[in-house]
């Protein structure tokens, strides 16, 4: 039987910083990080303390760990997903930009 997941929305974002994107209970964070060499980006899933946090401080806290992700990349690194969720959130962000015109 498979199983249901919910979309993968954007609840907030900073133009060419990060977008925080969630999918049922769980969000998850992309945060453009600039590079000696190259530009990446990290896609984090919250862990409870963060989620906690969010849910305290909204935009401001997402602001706050945006910026410690970008400065302190490698640190972060570990926690950055690929595989499925990863292209539902690339894709949330495409469909969300060109509804936008952006």
């Amino acid at each position: 039987m498979a199983r249901y997941r919910a979309a993968v929305e954007i609840e907030d974002y900073v133009e060419g910083g990060w977008f925080l994107l969630r999918e049922g209970e769980h969000h998850y964070l992309t945060v453009n990080c600039h590079l000696p060499m190259v530009d990446v980006s990290i896609t984090l899933r919250l862990d409870p303390e963060e989620e906690a946090e969010l849910h305290a401080l909204g935009h401001v806290f997402t602001d706050y760990l945006a910026s410690k992700i970008a400065y302190w990349t490698d640190r972060y690194w570990v926690r950055n997903l690929n595989g499925e969720i990863s292209a539902e959130v690339t894709a949330a962000i495409v469909k969300w930009r060109a509804e936008r015109g952006a």
